[in-house]
């Protein structure tokens, strides 16, 4: 036991001591100068030493990369553990430290980590496009509107409808134009099903042109409402 205990104690990887082995062994001479047999007092006991040891191999094997010390030091108190049971020392193999209990907790599976929360919905976003100078709803326009409907009641969603104008013509009433179409389009999304009360209007004027022009220029994809599904 001794020269098992110092190789585990060294990092050598020493196969865990076996209860049978020690079940029934011719020991050192007792006080009649005859050979002690040894063996564990009952057949529970025996059980229960076979019961530790599986446990304690599978924990070093999980544990020794680890922590071999403290892989090392189980190993060591176990096999002093098996020697005094097997001579009935209940008192002796008290002191060697086993502690069978660490044993099942470190085998015991990690808890999964928390799953992570569903990351929000990217918002989606329609385009609907305006003749010049007009606020009028398109047949494309309306087809638009439609799909932006359709998506839309399928859960519950804050819309934010923006209109737009080009820089062709006076800011003041580009503001209005802007303002008119995001109404045209708030009509139109409530005319598909779509509750008021979740659509939000304004309009940018010819600010924030999807294509930048010098003042004065007239282009179609600056005149414009953005649906915005959130």
């Amino acid at each position: 036991m001794y020269e098992k205990s110092g190789a585990a104690a060294r990092g050598q990887n020493v196969p865990v001591g076996d209860p049978m082995e020690w079940d029934r062994r011719r020991g050192h001479p007792g006080m009649w100068g005859k050979p002690r047999v040894t063996g564990f007092e009952n057949a529970a006991l025996l059980r229960t030493a076979l019961d530790h040891r599986t446990k304690l191999a599978a924990w070093i094997e999980a544990t020794k990369a680890r922590d071999p010390a403290a892989a090392a030091a189980q190993q060591v108190a176990f096999e002093c553990w098996l020697e005094e049971m097997s001579e009935d020392h209940d008192e002796d193999a008290a002191k060697c430290g086993m502690n069978p209990a660490s044993w099942v907790v470190a085998q015991a599976p990690a808890a999964p980590p928390p799953a992570a929360a569903p990351a929000p919905a990217a918002p989606k976003t329609f385009l609907v496009f305006f003749d010049f100078d007009k606020s009028d709803i398109t047949p494309e326009a309306a087809r638009i509107i439609k799909q932006a409907s359709d998506e839309a009641k399928k859960g519950n969603v804050r819309i934010v409808v923006t209109g737009h104008a080009d820089r062709a013509g006076p800011t003041d009433y580009n503001q209005r134009l802007s303002e008119r179409r995001a109404a045209a389009v708030r009509a139109g999304l409530v005319r598909e099903g779509v509750a008021g009360n979740t659509i939000q209007t304004s309009g940018r004027g010819e600010n924030e042109n999807m294509v930048p022009t010098a003042d004065g220029v007239r282009e179609p994809r600056n005149r414009r409402v953005e649906i915005v599904l959130r």
